[in-house]
């Protein structure tokens, strides 16, 4: 009888081999023309997956650049917005490029993602997501949280 690998770096990696499969898969579907929208969705959120479960192991202490998250975390809200059939949102961004925040990629990205649906579930069809040194401001037009 063999035993699981139940270490964190198993887990991983085991997990990594199911977004493999995963993403292959999405390849086959990117050769079809009506697929490749499918496909294209179905290949950033493996990524976003990856990112994820490579959180677990990543260094607390990292710094990391912002952009790229606030452009991922968009894509991944836009993605989620049109396979659930909600209302279209505009995101609006401003985000310095030498921005870093400290921890991890996917952890920023997790509370941006969750900031922005957020945002879209309260009617908001804007969103502004803006940023500087010291300062991340996220704006929505939505109806708000009633006092």
């Amino acid at each position: 009888m063999q035993t699981a690998d139940l270490t964190l770096e198993g887990l991983v990696h085991d997990l990594n081999n199911v977004f493999q499969t995963i993403a292959e898969t999405a390849e086959l579907l990117h050769s079809e023309p009506k697929y490749r929208r499918v496909a294209g969705t179905i290949e950033r959120s493996v990524e976003r997956g990856r990112r994820i479960v490579w959180s677990l192991i990543e260094n607390g202490h990292a710094q990391t650049e912002l952009s790229p998250i606030v452009e991922s975390s968009i894509a991944f809200s836009q993605d989620y917005l049109e396979c659930a059939r909600a209302a279209a949102v505009q995101f609006d961004t401003s985000v310095a490029m030498d921005v870093r925040v400290p921890g991890s990629a996917s952890v920023w990205e997790r509370v941006l993602v969750n900031l922005l649906l957020n945002a879209a579930q309260a009617g908001a069809r804007t969103v502004t997501i803006a940023a500087r040194r010291g300062e991340i401001c996220i704006r929505d037009d939505g109806r708000g949280i009633s006092e």
